[in-house]
């Protein structure tokens, strides 16, 4: 962790160079290394949360199929992902309920960064069903990773920390 406004040397290479996040963004990525994107269209998603310092982040994902002009006419995803007071809620952005594009991806791993203690359980609920979620926790570099929560990129969930 970093804290900004000091001068950081860091060895990179070709093949491995960091990337900093600041605190408080929501950042959805796919991980699998593919040729093409058209070929990653439905590869699933890790949500990195990098919490601010009152633990609180928040973040959008735009989705389409890549390759027609289909967004024109309502067929994208746009996502909000807001997390606060240990609560992480994706929900359609305001003003696209509407949407009528459809995705088989899904969300793989989410990432928490910045989160001072070790929760003693992570439950998913995505209507209609709720299950609680295997996780690691790492004191060294304060972040949670939550491993399969599965539930598909597109619907509504809550993840709880307790």
């Amino acid at each position: 962790m970093y804290n900004g406004g000091e001068r950081i040397t860091l060895s990179v290479s070709m093949h491995k160079f960091p990337v900093f996040l600041r605190g408080g963004g929501i950042v959805p990525k796919k991980r699998r290394l593919r040729r093409s994107t058209s070929q990653m269209l439905h590869d699933p998603y890790t949500l990195y949360v990098s919490l601010d310092e009152q633990g609180k982040a928040s973040g959008l994902l735009y989705a389409d199929d890549g390759q027609s002009f289909d967004y024109r006419h309502g067929k994208y995803l746009l996502r909000s992902f807001q997390f606060s007071e240990k609560i992480l809620t994706s929900t359609c952005a305001v003003g696209h309920q509407s949407s009528s594009f459809e995705t088989s991806s899904f969300i793989e791993r989410i990432v928490l960064i910045g989160l001072p203690d070790a929760p003693k359980s992570v439950q998913l609920s995505a209507s209609p069903v709720g299950k609680p979620l295997k996780f690691r926790y790492d004191s060294n570099t304060q972040s949670l990773t939550v491993k399969k929560p599965g539930v598909n990129i597109a619907r509504d969930f809550t993840l709880k920390l307790n």
